[in-house]
């Protein structure tokens, strides 16, 4: 907590908070297998609250949402929303239409 503190932003990338320097991605398998390519667009639907939340595979496999960038799928899309979510269930993979999940299946 003190070297977050200390940091700010910059993490080790390990733990999935925001991080403008992280280590290998969560994403980086699927990048590496050709399932997904850096620069695809991940999208997660709020439809009771009309919200599109939108998230951008980066270099190493990270994700960069509005927010940062981030190590793993879930912290990316829980700092959006605010609340606990499993993000490689919830964010959808625009060019496959297929959840993290479903794609991480493949491999």
């Amino acid at each position: 907590m003190l070297r977050r503190l200390l940091l700010g932003k910059e993490g080790t990338g390990t733990s999935g908070q925001p991080n403008e320097k992280p280590r290998i991605g969560r994403l980086s398998a699927l990048v590496d297998a050709g399932l997904i390519e850096v620069g695809d667009e991940l999208r997660h639907e709020r439809v009771r609250k009309g919200q599109v939340l939108v998230a951008e595979v980066a270099e190493g496999g990270s994700i960069r949402t509005a927010n940062g960038l981030y190590s793993a799928p879930s912290p990316a899309l829980k700092d959006l929303i605010g609340t606990d979510i499993d993000g490689w269930h919830n964010w959808i993979h625009v060019r496959s239409g297929k959840s993290l999940r479903e794609l991480r299946s493949a491999l």
